[in-house]
């Protein structure tokens, strides 16, 4: 059956696209990704439900992504007799996009340059734990020669007793905290030799360290809402709480019955919200076998589906292809760091070296500082000393950083690591209840699947 209308959007040029005006919208990336995927073997028809399946995003927002998309690039939008808007792409929509818009061009370019400023940034950290040494340890040299010399100086002329400055000496710790660099106890395999991250420089784990290596569960939420969509349309777009709670955050476990509510009257399923506000689902309550109310969950929108026999690319209806949706919602736990061992060991040393440096500068400045004040050192010297006095602050600041941010971080590190450890078993005892699925929960997800909404697509397949 031919389509209502057909609109063939040419790919934007001109004055407008020159200087990004308002229609230069950014296309998401996610939206990007889902549809050059699709197109990958050639011309794709979707609907803004399709990508929201694909990607988790809220259906508006994958048909805001669409629409500027298709602006863009010239795609085919199609209304249907049902009132769903289609859109078709051809394959090489990335390449379109970024010829015909700047921003898309500016935002390709930082994706491409974002990972080398990084690095330099890791690596500038690094670097300037050896600079910070360096500075420290010449300042202490040339203020002990300069006290040196103004005592001599005093012993010469006889007008004062000589300062003497003894603190110890600050290489006192390479004899007591020497680094092991070889562990013949230490696992002789070694990253990047098993398909996993390269190991980093020294200079990267220095800022390893200290910050560590960020979060691995930045993406959590992407995959959080893209399992929920699979899943709300796998089941025909009618869910319960119960089947919702693997990948929201239920904050309980369920009852004794595998229920969110027990079969009591009191029901607390506010956990949900989130993904009704999202996927604009909403709540109908239903009777199940035994006579009980039942609250069940629809969502309509995520439905609409532009292919007779959905891809498995964008797991529509669990096609052929599919991905199989993980059994619960898992939060990877933070490590320390994933530098290696003797690498941090060698950075926790260096970096008390150097706060050990600051803190016996630090002292020393104030001797000299003393002695400058009153006089007794050269010109030359005082200038050393109030150069030196500028660049204390600075020091004295990284110094403290690196020696005690790693501890601050462990602290928090652990804690969260505790509140993920805890989510993902709360998840995983509501995936064991729907795993084992008592009488009571049977007779809801039953019900539940008497009040699927009817999906619709925009045109029959052609057995139909």
């Amino acid at each position: 059956r031919p389509p209502l209308a057909r609109l063939r959007s040419a790919p934007r040029a001109g004055p407008l696209a020159e200087r990004g005006g308002d229609e230069d919208a950014l296309v998401p990336e996610p939206v990007l990704l889902a549809v050059e995927r699709a197109t990958a073997k050639g011309g794709v028809r979707l609907t803004d439900a399709d990508v929201a399946v694909a990607t988790g995003m809220p259906v508006d927002e994958a048909r805001r992504g669409l629409l500027a998309l298709a602006q863009q690039v010239g795609g085919d939008l199609e209304v249907s007799e049902t009132g769903d808007l289609v859109y078709a792409f051809e394959s090489g929509v990335r390449g379109a996009l970024e010829a015909a818009s700047a921003r898309a061009r500016r935002a390709a370019l930082w994706r491409t340059w974002e990972p080398r400023l990084q690095q330099a940034a890791r690596v500038g950290f690094g670097a300037a734990l050896l600079v910070s040494l360096a500075t420290v340890y010449v300042a202490i040299a040339l203020l002990s020669a300069s006290a040196s010399s103004s005592s001599d100086s005093r012993d010469r002329g006889g007008q004062s007793r000589p300062v003497y400055v003894s603190y110890g000496s600050p290489f006192d710790f390479w004899y007591y905290t020497r680094p092991r660099y070889y562990d013949p106890y230490a696992d002789p395999r070694r990253r990047g030799t098993r398909g996993g991250p390269e190991p980093m420089g020294f200079l990267e784990a220095c800022f390893s360290f200290v910050f560590g290596d960020g979060d691995p569960n930045l993406a959590l939420d992407d995959r959080r809402w893209a399992q929920v969509a699979a899943l709300i349309r796998e089941s025909g777009g009618a869910v319960t709480a119960e089947q919702l709670a693997p990948y929201l955050d239920p904050g309980r476990a369920p009852a004794e019955d595998g229920t969110a509510d027990g079969g009591g009257p009191n029901v607390d399923e506010a956990f949900v919200l989130p993904a009704l506000v999202r996927f604009g689902g909403a709540p109908e309550v239903v009777t199940d076998e035994a006579g009980n109310a039942r609250i069940v969950y629809v969502f309509p929108e995520l439905l609409t589906t532009a292919e007779a026999k959905p891809r498995g690319l964008l797991r529509p209806g669990r096609a052929e292809g599919a991905e199989a949706r993980d059994p619960y919602l898992e939060e990877a736990l933070v490590p320390f760091s994933r530098a290696e061992p003797e690498q941090l060991a060698l950075a926790g040393v260096l970096g008390f070296a150097n706060l050990a440096g600051v803190a016996y500068l630090g002292r020393l400045l104030s001797v000299v500082g003393a002695a400058v004040a009153a006089g007794a050192v050269s010109a030359e010297g005082a200038g050393v000393v109030t150069v030196l006095r500028l660049l204390y602050p600075p020091l004295a600041a990284y110094s403290l950083l690196f020696a005690f941010g790693p501890i601050v971080r462990e602290v928090l590190r652990r804690r969260s690591n505790a509140k993920r450890v805890e989510r993902t078993a709360v998840r995983a005892s509501w995936a064991r209840a729907l795993q084992d699925r008592t009488a009571s929960l049977a007779r809801k997800l039953r019900a539940a699947s008497r009040a699927r909404p009817t999906a619709r697509r925009p045109y029959p397949s052609k057995a139909a």
